[in-house]
């Protein structure tokens, strides 16, 4: 249900924004593109937008994250994640963002980085649509900058969900 409730851009994260340490390792950090691609494909990920590294296995809990760096001006550091959405298919076949502490999204305390745990409902770990090349899931997030006026920028990454 959270899942669904994500994807359709009903809830947010918890309020307070939780800043932690970036735990991603280097293949499942993306950096964002400073001008975003604008049309999708017919699996609404956008053309172009960037990949996470590493597959994710569903059986697997592990981080990954944003860089938003390219983004942001000299000095400006990420203030809020006003929303994360994953792509109504991701959804459907039960990709989640986990939503329980030590997990919740959070922002790095570098200030550049929003970081997400993934999983799988677990009902859902052994779908044939995982096999093979798996499926590919578009996975958006919506920062609010630290700037005065503050500044707000949405990008896209995908997340390649598949058996390992």
């Amino acid at each position: 249900m959270i899942a669904i409730l994500l994807a359709l851009g009903l809830l947010n994260p918890p309020a307070g924004n939780v800043t932690g340490p970036l735990l991603a390792a280097s293949d499942q950090v993306t950096a964002v593109q400073k001008v975003p691609v604008v049309a999708a494909a017919g699996n609404a990920i956008p053309v172009g937008a960037p990949v996470w590294g590493r597959p994710f296995d569903p059986a697997d809990r592990s981080p990954y994250a944003w860089d938003f760096s390219p983004v942001l001006a000299a000095g400006s550091l990420i203030a809020a994640i006003e929303r994360i959405t994953i792509s109504a298919a991701g959804a459907a076949a039960g990709v989640q963002i986990d939503q329980q502490a030590p997990r919740l999204p959070v922002i790095a305390a570098d200030g550049t980085h929003v970081q997400v745990w993934f999983l799988i409902d677990p009902a859902s770990q052994t779908a044939d649509v995982f096999t093979a090349a798996g499926i590919q899931v578009a996975v958006s997030a919506l920062i609010r900058t630290t700037d005065t006026p503050f500044q707000e920028y949405e990008r896209t990454l995908v997340l390649t969900v598949r058996r390992l």
